[in-house]
């Protein structure tokens, strides 16, 4: 019992606390009774042998006065009794002395300039991380959260996401759903019940850290977005693409294609006949190249899709050149007529009313309004001989009058003269200024003439010792320019007699080949320079092959030999016709009338015309050609499909419209308008079934999630060119 209760004496009294322990400093023995509730050693306080007499301290066995009086021994024995602090407790000082030091270490941080490096959530994407390298360190939560410093007071943080991204998507400042407008939104939900959740759309705003949220690694993919993201916004949710997904509509997207290729009838009729395989990469598939939808392309350009077929007849058709310039023919009374103003008018053409007044020469003589209407007289034909009797010597007359004064103004202003009038007559037509690109087309429709032709052509058809008119056509009474003045501007004598002849204009195929074609006149050759020429006929595919201008003296004309497909020269001709005329009345909606007169066959396959929000005219002599970096609804990567073996054969997807079986070629013949020959193209083609995808994309096979075909940032443009019509 005296075991028992030496044992109990010699534990130490728990505390509520349990932040003290009392011990005996001299012995090291632990303190029986303990500290109080405020760390004091009850063992040192007179109350305290009070308070431990009692039975249970030394057991139901002990009488009271010996249990005292055992307690009052031990404490004389012991010796004063210390507090001292846990081991727990100690630790937690330690703990609170480091936070307090860390704390005031990160407050020491954060006051230095280095703090926006040490303080963030997480590592940025690698596209951000690069961005926000190039800059100051105390700037970089700046440039993308608004509170970090006071300058920024009333921004957002959308605002500075457009800070950077407004070149290449501006229209993510509207922080609508897909970057569109109202109308716009309204136009994909077009009932009545869908107009206040477009509102309510609209009202709540988008932010872009609704779905690119930052800091989550170098690695992290910003543009990632889960299916649910996608469908919380759009009232029709489905399980999968395989699994309720709407069916397509109208799938590829319609475009306006410019050029006329009908690939039934190429496929039935010109391949069949050749006995040649259809084959789809031949004009489609370029792997030197990566567009927008991988190596597939509208067209691969004419030498390797079309050349093998066309480059014969286009060179064919332009093998004598183009008449641009053509001395129209006169009825001898008129050259004998001193009050006509045409004495001078080249023999060779005073036979009578005759001869085609080019196309060219319609733009280049229409030099104020009483032309237009004098021009407007002409047959469709353009042959001076189809006209009316009665109104052929009239018209005939004013026609040649104005031809003389352009020939006049070339020879003395040189290619100036010559832009000049084509930029008025387009300014008078269009009732603009002209635009850089509309000068780009009157610059190369005036590409390497040379004004000396012109002087040539004054001396050598026309006499100088007549009269020519300074006037308009249309002018009276005429007022001439004597042969004085008209030494002054020529500065020249007239040509060699030795080069006037039935045959086209000689030149020179020895050491002076070219001689008669540039001379300016300012000297006199030399008889014996000339008295053993050898000459040969002229023909324009022979001695300007590599295309450029030059005379033909047996029809009296100014030519011009292009250079092969894509001549520069004759599409802006063309190009420029479709501009001027195309406000007539009589010209609208038909295929290029006036444009179709340019040689070459152009606009056999090239659907050229008006300006449009999407196909500007810097695209009218491609297929199709989008803006760079343009976002559609839908996105679509033709690489990875085509080294499927079921895919290989374009018509797996690409299949031929059963309804329309009239061919092209049908439809040109009845001159249709340019709208009826693109509908034609735009239903060429079966729509795309949603089941030709699923066949590969569903769950367990290929990748099905939304963001693997769509797009959202579409903006205004993407959402014109996913839904023309």
């Amino acid at each position: 019992m005296a075991a028992g209760k030496s044992s109990r004496l010699t534990q130490p009294r728990a505390n509520p606390s349990s932040r003290w322990r009392c011990g005996h400093a001299r012995l090291g023995k632990p303190c029986a009774a303990g500290p109080d509730e405020y760390g004091k050693c009850q063992h040192n306080a007179p109350e305290s042998l009070a308070a431990s007499c009692r039975v249970e301290a030394c057991g139901s066995g002990c009488s009271q006065s010996a249990n005292c009086s055992a307690l009052a021994q031990a404490r004389s024995e012991l010796g004063p009794c210390f507090p001292e602090k846990t081991s727990w407790f100690a630790r937690q000082s330690i703990a609170v002395n480091a936070a307090i030091f860390v704390g005031g270490l990160l407050l020491l941080c954060m006051a230095l300039p280095e703090r926006e490096a040490v303080f963030k959530p997480g590592n940025l994407s690698r596209k951000h991380s690069q961005i926000l390298g190039n800059e100051l360190v105390s700037q970089r939560c700046s440039l993308c959260h608004p509170g970090s410093h006071p300058e920024l007071k009333g921004l957002t943080q959308d605002d500075l996401c457009m800070r950077c991204h407004d070149a290449h998507m501006p229209d993510a400042a509207l922080r609508s759903p897909h970057d569109l407008r109202r109308d716009q939104l309204v136009e994909l939900l077009p009932t009545q019940d869908h107009l206040s959740t477009v509102s309510h759309v609209l009202s709540a705003k988008t932010a872009c850290a609704t779905c690119h949220i930052e800091h989550h690694g170098h690695d992290h993919d910003l543009q990632a977005i889960t299916d649910r993201r996608c469908q919380s916004c759009h009232q029709s949710q489905f399980a999968s693409f395989a699994d309720g997904h709407p069916q397509f509509d109208a799938y590829p997207y319609r475009t306006e294609r410019r050029i006329a290729f009908d690939h039934a009838a190429h496929q039935q009729l010109h391949f069949a006949k050749k006995n040649e395989s259809f084959d789809c990469a031949r004009c489609h598939v370029d792997s030197s190249q990566t567009g927008q939808v991988g190596s597939v392309f509208r067209s691969v350009g004419f030498e390797q899709a079309c050349a093998s077929c066309h480059a014969e007849p286009i060179r064919a058709s332009t093998i004598g050149g183009w008449a641009v310039l053509q001395v129209p023919s006169l009825a001898p009374e008129d050259v004998q007529d001193p009050d006509a103003g045409l004495q001078d008018w080249p023999q060779g053409a005073t036979f009578d009313y005759e001869g085609p007044i080019t196309l060219p020469m319609r733009l280049l003589l229409s030099v104020d309004e009483g032309m237009d209407r004098l021009l407007a007289e002409l047959p469709p034909s353009g042959q001076l001989q189809d006209l009316a009797a009665s109104e052929r010597p009239r018209v005939s007359r004013g026609i040649a009058r104005e031809f003389r004064q352009l020939v006049l103004d070339v020879a003395a202003g040189g290619q100036a003269a010559w832009q000049t009038r084509l930029t008025d007559l387009a300014e008078r037509r269009l009732g603009r200024a002209l635009q850089s690109y509309e000068q780009q087309l009157v610059a190369e429709m005036s590409a390497g003439l040379p004004p000396d032709l012109f002087r040539q052509i004054q001396r050598g058809w026309f006499q100088r010792g007549g009269g020519i008119a300074s006037t308009s056509a249309a002018a009276e009474p005429f007022q001439l320019v004597s042969g004085r003045q008209l030494d002054d501007v020529l500065l020249g004598d007239d040509l060699l007699e030795e080069d006037a002849g039935d045959d086209d204009l000689l030149l020179n195929s020895g050491p002076q080949a070219g001689e008669l074609l540039l001379d300016d006149g300012t000297q006199e050759p030399a008889a014996s320079s000339t008295k053993n020429l050898k000459f040969t006929k002229l023909r324009g595919a022979d001695h300007v092959s590599q295309g450029g201008w030059y005379l033909d003296q047996t029809l009296l004309a100014v030519r011009y030999m292009p250079r092969g497909h894509a001549d520069r020269t004759l599409a802006a001709w063309a190009e420029f016709a479709d501009l001027v005329e195309s406000h007539s009345e009589q010209q609208s909606g038909r295929l290029n009338r006036l444009a179709g007169e340019v040689p070459g066959a152009c606009t056999e396959c090239h659907l050229i015309g008006k300006e449009t929000r999407y196909t500007p005219r810097w695209s009218n002599w491609k297929s199709v050609r989008r803006p760079e970096k343009l976002s559609l609804f839908t996105k679509f990567d033709h690489t990875p499909h085509l080294t499927l073996p079921t895919l290989n054969d374009c018509q797996y997807c690409h299949s031929f419209s059963r309804e329309n079986k009239s061919t092209l070629r049908q439809l040109l013949d009845s001159q249709p308008t340019r709208g009826e020959v693109c509908t034609h193209l735009e239903h060429e083609f079966q729509p795309m079934q949603r089941s030709q995808c699923v066949a590969c994309h569903r769950p367990g096979g290929a990748n099905d999630g939304c963001t693997q075909c769509h797009n959202y940032h579409v903006g205004n443009d993407g959402f014109g060119w996913s839904h023309q019509e």
